[in-house]
């Protein structure tokens, strides 16, 4: 069987007004990472990323064809990224094996990356990713964009 890596990278919050999310992020006093736009930005929060991301895109790739309702996909993922791209598809099928469900394909993403989404047995998900320049230093429990 596979190594799941046992970390969480990622919360990311499908958002419907990007603008006012971030200024109420930065309101707080968070740093916003580098690359962040009007489609995506994240804010390190202890170890763990907080990713902000247009709730329509995120549906688009976390739950394709699913209604948001109370019933339904809540808007929010979690992320476990991979060191290698490879690994993303590895994940995915042990996370199946072990009673996940897959959502959509593992795919190349346009920001240059690799993942795919499961969703746990009550219908979470989990996007398993690969970043190009993201350094995973597990002794530290921080995240760090490589330059």
């Amino acid at each position: 069987m596979v190594p799941i890596p046992p970390r969480l990278t990622f919360v990311t919050l499908g958002v419907r007004d990007m603008p006012t999310m971030r200024g109420f992020y930065q309101g707080l006093g968070w740093a916003e990472q580098p690359g962040a736009s009007d489609q995506f930005c994240s804010f390190l929060l202890g170890g763990v990323l907080l990713a902000l991301y247009g709730i329509d895109d995120l549906a688009h790739e976390a739950a394709p064809g699913e209604p948001l309702t109370k019933h339904g996909w809540g808007g929010h993922t979690f992320a476990l990224n991979v060191d290698a791209p490879a690994d993303v598809d590895d994940v995915v099928r042990a996370m199946v094996a072990a009673g996940a469900r897959k959502v959509g394909q593992v795919v190349d993403r346009p920001w240059g990356g690799r993942s795919g989404y499961v969703a746990d047995p009550e219908g979470n998900r989990w996007e398993i990713a690969w970043a190009p320049g993201l350094r995973l230093d597990e002794r530290r429990a921080v995240l760090a964009l490589d330059p």
